[in-house]
């Protein structure tokens, strides 16, 4: 056993103690922690703007969007919880000499289990993400049954139950509060590479498995149809022998069709007003537009609405969130590796180059999902032009 003292580069699974010398504090001011801040601000910014896209109307509340709501919830919680330690950090002492008080400090604060806890669960609900893909890309009819909302929602609350188990357990494991000092005993046992497996290795392997398969369906099988139905299940087999591409798209996420109905029809609106005006099923709609003073500020987006593939949308949603998959292995894997590697050998180099990237790359990855979905996401995209679209309408009308 080894006790440790606290750095500036506290956010990685290491655990530190507290207490730090007015010297140790002067260091802790220091370019991490700028872009821990920096980055903080984005995420807060950033996922309470995803947030808001996909919550704004209801017809967005398909599984998939909630999925990606819930993980924007989970990086603006680490967020906020970075911008906290920030100015947490920044103060010289920080113990009131009250038992209870200093003790919640040791072991909730101090301990940053609330930063790795959230951190964990957004891991794993990149994984519950992963599954909710591959079984509306490759096994539709099982994706019917095993993601409705209610056991969408017991699966969220799992989640969050056993992601940050092991945190809690080192927490209690390492961590002492007595005679007014807050101490930590780690020891580079195998403990450590358990806590590598379950909160990386073993949720990256079963992202791998399961973007591998969603690209082999979607982008590979359609080509070759007898393909197609080996990955399908037997009742499907027969249905989806000799069918092309578009008919995989199809049968995509079939749980979701009836909201899917309402958010073409949603999309259509203004564009029925102006191709279809002698149409006798469109007068209503236009009606509608006219009373509210709406019919010249229709979005420009909605104008184009997408055609081809029905559910083409549900292959760039995937697509997207692959991207999400590869940038987390790309922000997490150095650090990972650094903490398997000191777990291993005993020794970890906290003034390092590389040990210092590893970190800022990590803490990018709570802020860099908003860009993916702006650059990739098409609904998302959307939604968005069609957001700002109406603000300049009303903006046009005041003036």
């Amino acid at each position: 056993m080894n006790t440790t003292s606290v750095s500036a580069a506290s956010f990685t699974n290491f655990m530190e103690t507290t207490h730090p010398t007015t010297s140790e504090t002067t260091q802790s001011i220091s370019l991490i922690f700028v872009i821990q801040c920096v980055v903080g601000c984005l995420g807060i910014l950033g996922n309470s703007f995803v947030c808001f896209v996909f919550l704004h109307r209801s017809t967005q509340r398909n599984q998939t969007n909630l999925l990606i709501v819930h993980q924007a919830v989970i990086d603006l919680l680490s967020s906020v919880l970075f911008v906290a330690y920030t100015g947490y950090d920044s103060i010289p002492y920080r113990y009131l000499n009250i038992y209870v008080l200093d003790a919640l400090l040791c072991y909730v604060v101090e301990s940053r289990v609330l930063v790795f806890g959230s951190l964990a669960v957004s891991t794993f609900n990149l994984v519950l993400i992963s599954f909710e893909r591959y079984f509306a890309t490759v096994h539709s009819l099982l994706y019917r049954e095993l993601f409705n909302r209610r056991n969408l929602s017991c699966l969220i609350a799992l989640v969050w139950l056993i992601a940050p188990i092991l945190q809690y357990f080192i927490v209690w494991r390492t961590r002492r509060f007595s005679g007014g000092l807050c101490e930590v005993e780690w020891s580079t046992d195998s403990f450590g590479v358990i806590l590598f497996l379950w909160e990386y290795l073993i949720p990256v392997s079963i992202m791998s498995f399961s973007y591998v398969f969603i690209i082999k369906t979607i982008f590979m099988s359609p080509f070759s149809g007898n393909k197609i139905s080996k990955k399908t299940p037997a009742k499907d087999q027969k249905a989806k022998t000799g069918r092309d591409k578009k008919y995989i798209l199809d049968t995509m996420d079939k749980s979701e069709e009836n909201s899917n109905k309402n958010q073409e029809v949603d999309e259509g609106k203004a564009s029925s007003n102006e191709s279809s005006l002698t149409s006798h099923t469109s007068l209503a709609t236009i009606s509608d537009t006219i009373s509210d003073g709406k019919k010249s500020c229709n979005p420009p987006t909605t104008k184009t609405k997408r055609t081809g593939r029905p559910n083409s949308w549900r292959v760039e949603a995937t697509r997207a969130l692959i991207v999400v998959y590869l940038v987390y292995l790309v922000c997490w894997t150095p650090n990972q590796l650094i903490f398997l590697y000191s777990n291993l050998t005993g020794f970890l180099n906290l003034q390092g180059v590389f040990y210092q990237i590893s970190v800022i790359l990590a803490i990018c990855n709570t802020c860099v999902n908003p860009f993916i979905y702006a650059l990739r996401h098409q609904t998302y995209k959307e939604r968005v032009r069609e957001m700002f679209s109406h603000l300049n309408c009303k903006w046009c009308r005041r003036e």
